[in-house]
């Protein structure tokens, strides 16, 4: 049996040194474009930088998902238990909130709303037998195509979410009737050793018993 407590804090943990990996990386891309005279580099240092920093508040963002998804499990649970009240945490309670900018928070949603409907649709169209790597393959040129959308939409994320899953669907190919209903489609098998959390959605906690 699983102890449920542990692999939450395994999980935070985890999902806090990829935060901070990714700020490192972020913070050496900035300097890289603020050092260099070239337009084009400058660009291209640019867009990496802002895709690094789009993977820090992603990761961000998962880590509070799963807090919010072990709190309301909890109360599933404990009829008695009360929500935890995370504005307490020291650690949040250092945000500006008002530094937040709505729109990074409206582009980090939907690409974490795509990044999971295209788990489950790639997951489900897949063959039982298609290796790992080809799927993982698969979920890269989706990031990539995800990347081409926020560079060529300033307003990425305002389109109906189901839309925007259908036209995913068309852009590789993949079954539009399973973008019709990924929401009721099982979620993608979580590969315990991929140390990306983007495509890792299946729901452990059945596993705690």
């Amino acid at each position: 049996m699983i102890d449920a407590d542990a692999l939450h804090e395994a999980e935070q943990q985890a999902l806090g040194q990829l935060a901070q990996m990714d700020l490192a990386l972020a913070a050496r891309l900035h300097a890289l474009a603020m050092a260099s005279d070239d337009p084009k580099e400058i660009a291209d240092h640019t867009r990496s930088y802002q895709r690094a920093g789009r993977c820090v508040r992603q990761t961000i963002m998962l880590a509070a998902r799963l807090r919010h998804d072990r709190e309301r499990h909890r109360l599933a649970t404990t009829p008695s238990a009360r929500f935890a009240v995370f504005d307490d945490d020291p650690d949040l309670s250092r945000i500006d909130r008002s530094r937040i900018d709505p729109g990074e928070m409206r582009v980090d949603g939907r690409v974490m709303d795509l990044q999971e409907a295209a788990s489950r649709i790639v997951a489900q169209a897949s063959p039982p037998d298609t290796p790992r790597a080809e799927r993982l393959d698969a979920l890269d040129r989706i990031d990539a195509w995800i990347d081409r959308e926020i560079d060529d939409h300033e307003d990425f994320g305002v389109q109906d979410l189901d839309e925007h899953v259908l036209s995913l669907c068309r852009a590789f190919n993949l079954p539009e009737a399973l973008g019709r209903r990924y929401r009721d489609l099982p979620r993608a098998p979580r590969e315990e050793d991929d140390p990306d959390p983007g495509y890792t959605f299946e729901d452990r906690r059945s596993d705690t018993g």
